[in-house]
């Protein structure tokens, strides 16, 4: 039992929804601030048209020993986790059947929408083959609901970024268990540099969908562990197995700058192939000593007119679900 779900014309859809952008800018920003020699003004210096007075010695002293303590606690990411999730988690308990009834499609959606304070539900996909409805919690992002046969589960899962690229999904029996599971591809992650989606198995359990699989960096970052590089006197070689491509870098902007290693993971794509097949493509960059940005090969045959052509872009191969958690995968090229 096959289907196949299309995302109501909707998955490449460009829609003005910003409310993420200070999240995914945070970690770009970091560190960002004055720095010896910015026209920044010294604490110590004063205006005649200052609106607080100048500080007496004691008061200056209270102040400095103030200014000794620690401002904050170290950030926990995980504990920060926890409380969107339980946060996406409460709001699901409170929806009523009218929401399902009046969610709109993405097709349906307005730029409006996207101005509404107050999360609302979208419908991401119907198949009525199988007895499958998806929705997804806007204003978030951050909150899947499958309903299968009748009966509902929510997880918590990010599914949109600012770009809004929907997610896509197929509905197949993945594990060869003759009970057909939910593959989905959600665009997990954007900024500059940086593009990844993630694949996920939702797994039907005493008909209904219970449990959530997601194949982690860590399995695509083992899976890449195979290629090979060196790099000397200009000269990059790129390889897998006994098989690999020599570039000069001579004449490029690169010349002579120190290649730290292979930056894998920053762009990182899934793609639905035929009924059960499942594809990623990770894009092959280089980290170098002297800047934080890596750069992606695909980029010395486009961005510089240096007579330099790439054939090796990216690392490609088929993902696979082994209905026990698991993936695996074979057939890994550079292509």
């Amino acid at each position: 039992m096959i289907y196949n779900g299309k995302i109501h014309n909707g998955i490449r859809k460009r829609l003005m929804y910003m409310s993420l952008v200070g999240l995914l800018g945070l970690g770009l920003m970091t560190g960002c601030g004055a720095r010896d020699g910015d026209s920044a003004a010294s604490p110590t210096e004063s205006s005649e048209d200052a609106s607080e007075p100048l500080l007496n010695s004691e008061e200056f002293a209270s102040k400095e020993a103030v200014s000794e303590e620690p401002v904050s606690e170290e950030f926990d990411f995980e504990e920060w986790q926890r409380q969107m999730e339980a946060k996406a988690l409460a709001w699901y308990e409170t929806l009523t059947e009218e929401d399902y009834a009046t969610a709109k499609s993405t097709e349906e959606l307005m730029p409006d929408d996207w101005q509404a304070e107050q999360p609302f539900l979208v419908l991401l996909g119907d198949l009525p083959e199988a007895e499958t409805k998806i929705y997804g919690r806007k204003g978030g992002a951050d909150l899947l609901i499958l309903e299968h046969q009748g009966q509902r589960r929510a997880f918590y899962k990010v599914f949109l970024t600012p770009r809004s690229v929907w997610p896509e999904f197929c509905v197949y029996d993945y594990d060869g268990d003759q009970i057909a599971e939910i593959g989905m591809i959600c665009y997990v992650m954007s900024g500059t540099g940086c593009a990844i989606r993630d694949f996920s198995i939702f797994d039907s359990v005493e008909d209904t969908f219970d449990t959530l699989y997601t194949m982690p960096q860590e399995e695509v970052k083992q899976a890449c562990s195979q290629v090979s590089w060196s790099y000397e006197e200009n000269v990059l070689r790129i390889g897998l197995g006994d098989e690999y491509e020599e570039h000069s870098l001579a004449d490029t902007h690169y010349s002579g700058m120190g290649i730290s290693g292979l930056a894998l993971g920053s762009i990182t794509e899934f793609s639905f192939g035929e009924p059960g097949e499942v594809f990623c493509d990770v894009a092959l960059a280089l980290a170098l000593e002297e800047q934080v940005m890596p750069f992606f090969l695909e980029e010395m045959g486009t961005l510089y007119d240096n007579g330099v052509s790439w054939d090796i872009e990216n690392v490609h191969f088929q993902v696979h679900y082994d209905g026990a958690g698991g993936f695996w995968t074979d057939g890994i090229a550079l292509r």
